[in-house]
């Protein structure tokens, strides 16, 4: 029988064991280390970013464009909850109020706290005190905007907090028109920070971001809602992902697009970011919820 020299027989048996130690070394690849920021994770941070209860752009949307200025406002209660308190600033023609209150079911909760400045215009551009004034004029728009604001969130997968940017030269604000009819028209823009968090049994994952939206001729339409219309935005967030105790973090920069139908919007994203792809892909959420839809 054929025996090998000893050197060879060592190595033989020695090279399967340098092998696996060489794949466990720090330069292998962990679970962790595989984290990337997928198509789905950021449908689902755009889509938050926009929704209703989960403090989005549309947040604020109802309050100034759901008719409850009709009067007086400081005599008047938004609906969902939301209470108000205005006082009436005679040489500028304007109402400040502070908002603050709660929407929710078992699913989800959202609690708001801000202040808004909101002033009425007749058909000419001219500011008057009230929706309608003593002689009979009726406002044929108004502008709402936001000095200060902050909320909180929690549903079914995500919890967290947003805060309006606040920029005097830059504000978050709409103009809504035609306010003498059932059928609004929105145009305005909007800042905020958010914060959001997701836990799991063995994840916790966590999105810093900026996000910012622009309103073009989005339709309100009283007692039904949000019509039609377009909302452009960007959203940048530092996203960090703890996984049996190890964290990683990632990046995301992304461009939208979203066009709304009777509540809901397709939106369509692209961007760049650390293992995010940057293609372009489009999806569907409904604009009270925060949820992609499909």
């Amino acid at each position: 029988m054929m025996h090998l020299p000893i050197t060879r027989r060592l190595v033989a048996l020695l090279l399967p064991l340098f092998l696996v130690v060489t794949a466990c070394d720090s330069g292998a690849p962990t679970a962790t280390d595989d984290f990337t920021v997928t198509s789905a994770d950021a449908a689902e941070a755009v889509a938050a970013a926009l929704g209703e209860t989960t403090g989005g752009a549309i947040a604020e949307v109802e309050d100034a464009a759901g008719g409850v200025y009709h009067g007086d406002p400081s005599s008047l209660l938004t609906s969902k909850a939301f209470s108000r308190d205005c006082d009436y600033d005679d040489a500028n023609v304007w109402w400040t109020c502070t908002v603050d209150g709660s929407v929710g079911n078992n699913l989800r909760t959202l609690s708001i706290d801000r202040t808004v400045r909101l002033q009425f215009f007749d058909a000419s551009g001219t500011p008057q005190p009230r929706y309608q004034t003593s002689d009979g004029q009726t406002a044929e728009s108004l502008t709402y905007t936001i000095l200060e604001g902050a909320g909180d969130f929690e549903g079914p997968r995500l919890a967290g907090r947003y805060t309006i940017n606040l920029n005097d030269a830059d504000p978050s604000q709409w103009t809504v028109a035609n306010i003498d009819s059932d059928t609004l028209s929105v145009n305005g823009q909007r800042s905020h920070a958010r914060f959001d968090s997701l836990t799991t049994a063995r994840t916790i994952r966590i999105r810093n971001a900026q996000a910012s939206s622009t309103f073009e001729d989005v339709v309100f339409v009283q007692g039904s809602g949000l019509h039609s219309g377009t909302i452009q935005g960007t959203y940048a967030a530092e996203v960090e992902r703890t996984r049996d105790g190890e964290s990683v973090t990632r990046s995301i920069a992304l461009e939208y697009v979203a066009e709304i139908e009777n509540g809901q919007a397709t939106v369509t994203i692209t961007g760049d970011g650390v293992r995010f792809n940057g293609d372009a892909f489009t999806f569907t959420t409904n604009l009270e919820t925060g949820d992609v839809v499909e």
